[in-house]
């Protein structure tokens, strides 16, 4: 399941800690409604349409307390890919609130790490700040956002595994012709010298104006790599731009040219020093 799932606005998770809380949020989901256990915790599923479109929910109950909170959230990131996690709750702390009033917080008090010094465990209240412009939207009303379209993902596996854009599924689902370049790291010089060729490198470019809309690397130092990928996505270039620009010979990033060559050329005729 994935944030693009079945057409939708996307998957947003909510946790709350008290049964009331959950209830509450349950009525407002649309059903049929599903289940899905991941290690332990329960997660239940439907969908809830608003104003901005209809989205695919899963709903968990993680009790009171951090950890457990923790526990719940780091495993329905994993598996659903959200686009947003809300805790929702009454938010017992304030008194001041009324029924629909959004909390925001603009610093994060850790009671639970702290420092152990020679006059005891000195507790690290406030240990995380929110960004400015998450503030001025909760509190001014700005509606800022933040652009993730370019955000780069890396898994570090051997070989790493880095990616920023669009996939080719994700391309055609948003409507886009286009198409796609597949580099073994065989073609890759550095590889080639490392002996190690295990992966690829993978280009999605719109086919009428050659635009680069996702970049996917499989090898080492895929992080690396991606990270010249997101430059090209955030600078709208085209693969044509990508193949002339200047790359350094014998680096795992010149598998981003080569793989920019495969759209007008066959690069296995190229000189170990053509590119």
């Amino acid at each position: 399941m994935s944030s693009r799932d079945d057409g939708l606005g996307g998957v947003a998770v909510i946790c709350t800690a008290l049964e009331v809380e959950y209830t509450a949020v349950r009525q407002h989901l649309a059903g049929p409604l599903g289940e899905r256990e991941e290690r332990g915790t329960l997660y239940e599923r439907g969908t809830f349409h608003g104003h901005r479109g209809a989205w695919t929910v899963a709903l968990t109950q993680t009790g009171v307390g951090n950890t457990t909170a923790g526990v719940a959230l780091e495993r329905a990131i994993a598996v659903f890919a959200p686009r947003v996690v809300l805790f929702v709750g009454v938010a017992g702390a304030r008194s001041d609130l009324a029924l629909g009033d959004v909390v925001a917080a603009d610093a994060i008090y850790d009671y639970e790490s702290g420092k152990a010094t020679h006059d005891g465990n000195q507790p690290r209240i406030k240990t995380h700040l929110a960004s400015h412009r998450m503030v001025d939207n909760a509190f001014d009303g700005f509606e800022r956002t933040m652009d993730y379209r370019h955000l780069p993902k890396v898994i570090f596996t051997s070989p790493a595994a880095g990616s920023a854009g669009l996939t080719e599924h994700e391309a055609v689902a948003a409507g886009f012709d286009c198409e796609c370049r597949v580099l073994p790291l065989s073609h890759v010089p550095r590889a080639v010298v490392d002996r190690d060729t295990r992966g690829l490198i993978k280009l999605v470019a719109e086919r009428d104006s050659g635009r680069l809309l996702g970049a996917h690397v499989l090898a080492g130092g895929a992080g690396e790599v991606i990270t010249a990928a997101v430059y090209a996505l955030a600078n709208r270039m085209t693969v044509d731009r990508m193949a002339d620009l200047w790359c350094p010979y014998l680096t795992m990033a010149e598998g981003l040219k080569l793989a920019a060559q495969t759209f007008t050329r066959d690069v296995t005729k190229l000189s170990c020093c053509a590119a």
